[in-house]
């Protein structure tokens, strides 16, 4: 949605830094950024993951107890890794400039959805014209001998978000209902 393409050979989690392991603290903060909707829930979900890849037993409070209990248990947290997620929350947004804007705003949900959406379209029309398919995560799963209709179906539904999209019309509940 940005316009940006990224070449296939491209680590989005490689963020030039060796203090955080990619996959166990930078991958799920990359992550959080996109889908969490504001900056305040970015913070402290980071500072839950860094609790977690620290050991922190304080990270498993913040689901336990009544609402008082668990918002000690995030304040808690905020104190031990706040100023460690600032930095890497820092870190992701320098390496991801061109997109930066986009984290805490709920953008990544949003595209989920959109996703959500195109898929479930190509499997309506392709429903419509009597051929089975079976959706797996990003992939859409048909006979071999329909691969023509599956392919048009997807650049119909693409076509579609993106006429939508140029529109500036980010509803995805208008797209399912077209």
């Amino acid at each position: 949605a940005a316009g940006i393409d990224i070449p296939d050979n491209v680590d989005l989690y490689d963020i030039g830094n060796a203090t955080w392991p990619r996959d166990d603290v930078i991958k799920p903060a990359f992550n959080i950024l996109i889908n969490a909707e504001t900056p305040k829930a970015t913070h402290f979900r980071i500072c839950r993951v860094l609790a977690e890849h620290c050991g922190d037993p304080a990270a498993a409070d913040t689901e336990r107890g009544d609402k008082v209990a668990r918002g000690a248990a995030w304040q808690l947290l905020l104190q031990r890794y706040g100023a460690d997620a600032g930095a890497l929350i820092a870190a992701i947004k320098a390496r991801h400039e061109p997109i930066a804007q986009a984290f805490g705003s709920g953008a990544g949900l949003r595209l989920q959805r959109i996703d959500s959406d195109m898929v479930l379209r190509v499997i309506a029309d392709l429903l419509r014209q009597g051929i089975p398919a079976l959706p797996i995560h990003d992939e859409i799963l048909a006979p071999a001998t329909k691969a023509g209709q599956l392919c048009e179906a997807m650049e119909t539904a693409l076509q579609r978000v993106k006429n939508m999209l140029s529109r500036k019309a980010l509803k995805p509940t208008a797209f399912l209902a077209k």
